[in-house]
């Protein structure tokens, strides 16, 4: 799924026809939308992120050290929290610093991290089933309208936004209870 199917799904469910038929290229005489457009990128992005602190994204991957170091420069994204740090030799040292990692051997490291910018062609990072798209179109579409200064719409898709991340975060972790065994 891309970035431009969440956001058609966030306009569907706002009702604007002409901005939808503007996204998918149906109808170009629409050239007034092109600010929406724009604006409704924007506000996927900010969505995204309020959805990261929820659901955080991590990967790992295994870097060389140069000089001693492995600066979070060189990782694949840019790091927000350090979640485990595993040498490739058991007794090789390192230490973990604000902006590096200091140590003499390959290691593999797993971290969160935040998407950077998208666009509208780009992956959606949730893609795994853990947010529908609907859950961050209450999102985009809070976003948009408080842009176009549209506020009390905007507060209400907000707490929708809200209470449905809240309930996704709740579901993800319900553990069962076994049940008893009566005699």
């Amino acid at each position: 799924m891309k970035v431009l199917d969440v956001i058609l799904t966030a306009v569907k469910i706002l009702g604007d026809e002409n901005l939808y038929s503007y996204l998918i290229d149906e109808n170009s005489s629409l050239s007034g939308y092109q600010n929406d457009s724009e604006l409704l990128l924007i506000a996927y992005n900010q969505a995204i992120i309020s959805l990261s602190m929820y659901f955080p994204l991590s990967f790992s991957e295994t870097l060389l050290p140069t000089s001693g170091t492995v600066k979070y420069e060189k990782f694949t994204f840019n790091p927000y929290k350090i979640l485990s740090v595993t040498p490739k030799n058991a007794c090789s040292k390192f230490k973990v610093l604000p902006t590096e990692i200091l140590t003499d051997s390959e290691i593999t490291v797993e971290y969160n991290y935040f998407v950077e910018s998208q666009d509208y062609e780009d992956k959606f990072p949730y893609e795994n089933g853990v947010v529908n798209s609907t859950t961050i179109s209450y999102g985009i579409i809070s976003e948009y309208l408080l842009y176009k200064g549209r506020y009390d719409e905007s507060v209400a898709y907000n707490d929708k936004f809200v209470t449905s991340l809240k309930n996704l975060a709740n579901y993800k972790k319900k553990k069962k209870i076994k049940s008893r065994e009566w005699f």
